[in-house]
């Protein structure tokens, strides 16, 4: 029997951004990057503070457009935030006058998606987050970040992370 091949999950071919663009205060933060992420495959992005790693992430989450080249996730290209995308960021973006599970459910709220449907799930992760006080404040904020971002996603999705 033929072996079918997917195209892979995760194309990026050539990308590059360069922030101020044409101005003598132009700064190049990712140059010709390619690579390629099959279906369910787990991929880390190793460098030193500042080489791009964020941006090259931010770019992959529709978040930040290329200068130049190409993103495609699932054969189609990238050109804009995606739901099946969720985006973990360096620094807290969490409501610190919202409970765990509300900051889980924000971007259902966000999306205006139907609460009930997701509300078990979030209340799952949330008491998974908060069960454990031995944890400290910065690892419980990643992790109800990363909650937040699978929720918003949904469960065949992909989350983007450099914490």
């Amino acid at each position: 029997m033929p072996v079918i091949e997917r195209q892979p999950y995760v194309q990026v071919a050539e990308v590059s951004k360069i922030y101020r663009s044409g101005t003598p205060n132009a700064v190049e933060a990712v140059s010709s990057v390619t690579f390629s992420v099959p279906h369910g495959q787990f991929v880390a992005i190793l460098g030193p503070s500042g080489c791009g790693k964020s941006t090259l992430l931010m770019m992959v989450g529709g978040l930040e457009p290329v200068t130049a080249g190409h993103i495609a996730i699932d054969g189609s290209a990238m050109a804009g935030p995606r739901t099946s995308i969720g985006v973990m960021f360096q620094d807290s973006t969490l409501l610190p006058w919202k409970s765990a599970l509300d900051n889980v459910l924000f971007p259902i709220r966000i999306l205006k998606r139907p609460l009930d449907a997701y509300r078990d799930g979030a209340r799952q992760l949330s008491n998974a987050l908060v069960s454990t006080t031995s944890r400290t404040r910065s690892r419980m904020s990643c992790r109800a970040e990363c909650a937040s971002a699978s929720r918003s996603a949904g469960r065949s999705s992909t989350t983007l992370s450099s914490c």
